[in-house]
């Protein structure tokens, strides 16, 4: 079972790896893994800054950096 576990990363990469030099995702797709991208890393960064600007209690400014950020 942990040999199964640790060959999935490189059975994934290559995987990967062929797929991406064969396969061309449409515009438009390509268009939603961006924005799920930018989702996820917007999310992170805001559950990363939220708790210590609670416990600052400074949520107003966190508000208005994150935005002009």
């Amino acid at each position: 079972m942990a040999l199964t576990l640790n060959l999935l990363p490189p059975i994934t990469i290559l995987i990967g790896g062929l797929m991406g030099g064969r396969w061309r995702p449409s515009h438009r797709l390509r268009g939603v893994i961006a924005h799920l991208v930018g989702g996820l890393v917007l999310g992170t960064a805001a559950a990363d800054l939220m708790p210590a600007a609670s416990q600052q209690g400074q949520p107003i400014a966190l508000a208005i950096g994150f935005c002009i950020g």
